[in-house]
């Protein structure tokens, strides 16, 4: 298949917003709870909102290594 690569890199790029998308409502929810004084969903809001940020970061660094193999370079 001609564009494998760049399919990939385009997934990828959508997989890594919404998972940015989850990191931030995840941190507003821990920022609610901090102001309502709830230590305990604070905690876990906390962690959730890391794990996602971890995992944005993963797809992030999978994509830019498909990029680094030749995806979207130009053919001369």
């Amino acid at each position: 298949m001609f564009f494998k690569k760049e399919t990939k890199v385009q997934e990828l790029i959508q997989k890594h917003v919404q998972v940015v998308g989850e990191a931030v409502n995840s941190w507003k929810e821990a920022f609610f709870c901090y102001l309502e004084e709830n230590k305990e969903d604070f905690q876990v809001k906390t962690l959730a909102t890391m794990e996602l940020e971890s995992k944005a970061d993963d797809v992030r660094r999978e994509a830019q290594l498909i990029l680094y193999e030749g995806a979207y370079l130009p053919v001369f």
